[in-house]
């Protein structure tokens, strides 16, 4: 018939069909399991806070959570805690010593009833229910820009502009 010809046995079309069955086989199991985890899959929902929300300033730099379960945010203007409705700010005051060394948070490590939280303007030590801090001298080493707390060794890393302090 003219519709139909008897090609000669080839090789590469013989190769052809092998592949296409694989990649054929490849795409069917692909999609099985995609589709097979989706019943069990959990749908994760995210809410925008911003300025409008309460938030001291609309540049995070860092997230927590403490032990009682408030979130904590570090902007550029000051330490943000989010109880699940509002935010409670924390501002630096150069001069009282138990509050924040500066108003950048750069970086936080809970620490037990602790939190360490280290400002463009030096470190301190905060009671997570009193707010007061104990502010730390770290000589040249002020910009402070990530901790690491070593809870094996109770060792504190600080990261600054000027090298690494323990």
């Amino acid at each position: 018939s003219w519709f139909y010809k008897k090609r000669p046995y080839n090789v590469s079309s013989n190769l052809y069909f092998l592949f296409m069955k694989d990649y054929t086989l490849k795409y069917i199991l692909f999609f099985l399991l995609l589709f097979a985890g989706s019943p069990f899959a959990q749908a994760v929902k995210f809410q925008n806070l911003t300025v409008s929300d309460g938030l001291s300033h609309s540049r995070v730099n860092c997230i927590g959570q403490d032990k009682n379960g408030f979130i904590w945010v570090g902007t550029r203007n000051g330490l943000n805690i989010y109880d699940g409705i509002r935010f409670k700010h924390l501002f630096a005051d150069l001069l009282n010593e138990q509050k924040l060394p500066g108003n950048r948070i750069l970086n936080f490590a809970f620490d037990g009833d602790s939190v360490w939280v280290a400002t463009s303007y030096g470190l301190c030590k905060m009671d997570i229910k009193t707010k007061q801090c104990k502010r730390y001298d770290l000589g040249d080493c002020k910009y402070i820009i990530s901790l690491c707390l070593d809870k094996s060794d109770d060792l504190l890393w600080v990261g600054t502009s000027n090298g690494l302090v323990k």
